[in-house]
């Protein structure tokens, strides 16, 4: 699979908003994973997964380019 690396600028309360819909959408993936046959929860793990590294990816970008904040409100649910 490729990797892709993402630059998006934005300001500190739209990442905050992203951030916490993100972490939303990956405990629905989650939540929707239950009861599911083994296939389906591997492909919505894996999909959870790849938000999980975007949102990583958002985090660490925040991190370096604005150490003096704090650390966003919602870490990653792994």
């Amino acid at each position: 699979m490729e990797e892709r690396e993402i630059k998006i600028k934005l300001d500190h309360e739209t990442k905050r908003i992203l951030c916490r819909l993100l972490d939303k959408h990956i405990e629905s993936l989650r939540e929707t994973a239950e009861g599911q046959k083994t296939f389906t929860r591997l492909l919505i793990a894996h999909e959870a997964e790849r938000i999980g590294d975007v949102l990583g990816q958002i985090h660490e970008g925040w991190r370096q380019a604005l150490p003096s904040l704090p650390a966003p409100s919602g870490e990653l649910n792994q």
